[in-house]
């Protein structure tokens, strides 16, 4: 990719977030390998999951391949530009919805809900609204929830919720748990 090109496209670029693992409804993807020579740009995320970045034309999403970078260009500014790219798409979009079992969900209108958990200023709000400490689940691309760390109760209801979605989506992600306390993100639940 040349510079010219980058910089013609580099508006575009968006955080997409993944499963690391063969997608369990048939399709034939392969296991994301982030070891090879010619991997992707990414960030790493807690358990199953992985941040590729790339670019969205039309309905397609090409992703970025390190070896495709521009000189001078690494991924750490293409991460920070994914992120500067999505702000701005979400920015009067974004939505928090309370689920009846007290979890927030958020919504954006356009399946970048997953993404959301790649936004700094996302954190911040749900950590002034949950407390320091959060439990969430990224079941599907197009679905994000949040609770207290403390809710046992909402911790039940959100892993039926995670089971049901993975039982409907065609946009699964991961089945697993997380926790994050502001510096941190691990498996809680698998």
């Amino acid at each position: 990719m040349t510079l010219e090109y980058f910089n013609s496209i580099k508006h575009q670029i968006l955080p997409f977030i993944q499963s690391r693992n063969e997608p369990e409804w048939g399709t034939n993807q392969k296991k994301i390998q982030i070891d090879s020579e010619k991997r992707p740009v990414y960030a790493p995320l807690p358990g199953d999951l992985i941040c590729l970045f790339g670019v969205k034309i039309k309905n397609i999403i090409r992703v970025i391949m390190k070896h495709q970078l521009p000189k001078g260009v690494t991924p750490r500014q293409i991460d920070k530009l994914a992120k500067k790219n999505l702000t701005k798409i979400l920015q009067d979009k974004i939505t928090v919805e309370k689920e009846p079992w007290g979890a927030l969900r958020l919504t954006t209108g356009d399946a970048y809900e997953s993404a959301t958990c790649m936004l700094g200023w996302v954190w911040e709000y749900l950590m002034e609204t949950l407390g320091d400490e959060i439990i969430f689940a990224i079941p599907a691309s197009d679905v994000i929830l949040f609770l207290p760390a403390g809710n046992k109760t909402g911790l039940i209801q959100l892993e039926k919720k995670v089971k049901a979605i993975h039982k409907k989506s065609n946009q699964k992600l991961s089945k697993k748990i997380f926790k994050y306390d502001g510096w941190n993100s691990e498996v809680v639940k698998e």
